[in-house]
């Protein structure tokens, strides 16, 4: 089990959140047309990473919004074996992703308006930078959010952000690939 100062966590997570926010900004600036191809029907597309990622994000977002925090100082957020072993899977290695997952039904992109695709990403990083602002004085050690594995596995908040924010990265790495931007 790894230990972190809370502070310095909410820090590091509030500025990883920033890079992915300026990612998204920048696919914004770039023409439909670049944004949209694929290099192969198997793959996806740069925006259908962002929408993959609203999906994703969403599934965790919602239960936070819930979330009814105790108040009260706590100095660090705990990231266990299996919050960490599920983040590490997922957070590309360099400029590789490790490990190819099968996407389930519900994760899977859709056809969707563009502008809304990438205006929904940014509101739900904006969501999450409030939350944690919001949150730095609020107990997280006994709040628990259901993974999208189903309620066998359930991360801490710290956990959340953690495998969430690698997700993310999984995907940028992805959607940069499709369009040449490495």
């Amino acid at each position: 089990m790894a230990q972190f100062n809370k502070q310095e966590f909410i820090d590091s997570t509030l500025k990883k959140i920033a890079d992915q926010k300026a990612f998204v900004k920048e696919l914004s600036q770039s023409p439909i047309e670049e944004i949209t191809k694929k290099a192969s029907e198997k793959e996806w597309s740069a925006l259908e990473c962002v929408d993959h990622m609203n999906k994703a994000m969403s599934l965790y977002t919602e239960q936070m919004k819930e979330l009814n925090l105790e108040s009260g100082e706590e100095e660090i957020v705990k990231i266990g074996l299996k919050g960490n072993f599920f983040a590490e899977g997922m957070r590309p290695k360099g400029e590789k992703i490790s490990y190819k997952m099968p996407t389930t039904k519900i994760f899977v992109p859709e056809k969707n308006d563009a502008t809304i695709i990438l205006e929904n990403f940014l509101k739900t990083l904006d969501w999450s930078e409030n939350f944690l602002l919001k949150n730095r004085q609020n107990k997280w050690h006994k709040v628990k959010v259901t993974s999208a594995l189903g309620p066998l596995v359930k991360f801490n908040l710290a956990e959340a952000f953690n495998f969430l924010l690698a997700h993310n990265e999984r995907h940028i790495l992805q959607a940069r690939k499709a369009m040449n931007r490495m």
